[in-house]
């Protein structure tokens, strides 16, 4: 059964360390201090249970690098904001679908305007319809020389 975890929002650093993040080697998600001798682990590159265990696994001297957005809570990659495809993708859905009902209003007007064809007498025979047939006038006869 699934233990519920704590939050990461009642994180507190008291003292947070002088060192650079950027001058340690490693990756966006784990980088080694060599002023402590630890790893120091991004919350923030990391999914929420994926945070949640690191700090409850490592309860006592673990140290963490994290943000927090406009309300207080620290961001991990489920909190991430859309991205800018995102947006994109809104944006030319919203031109499409503008395009699309121009040209419906066009087709509209365009059909309401046009002449109206008159309609030809059809004979309807078994599932298809068919012209009326005419016959041709007989040919006329030329007269000899």
């Amino acid at each position: 059964m699934n233990q519920p975890r704590m939050t990461l929002d009642v994180i507190d650093v008291n003292r947070p360390c002088p060192a650079s993040w950027e001058s340690m080697e490693g990756d966006e998600r784990s980088r080694f201090c060599t002023g402590c001798g630890l790893h120091v682990h991004n919350l923030s590159a990391m999914m929420l249970d994926e945070a949640q265990r690191l700090v409850c696994e490592r309860a006592g001297r673990v140290c963490v690098r994290f943000e927090r957005d406009a309300h207080g809570k620290v961001v991990t990659l489920d909190y991430r904001p859309r991205t800018s495809r995102v947006r994109r993708g809104t944006f030319w859905g919203a031109i499409g679908t503008a395009a699309a009902l121009i040209a419906a209003a066009v087709l509209r007007f365009v059909v309401t305007t046009a002449p109206q064809a008159q309609p030809r007498n059809l004979v309807v025979m078994g599932d298809f319809a068919m012209p009326p047939v005419v016959n041709p006038p007989p040919p006329v006869a030329q007269p000899q020389p």
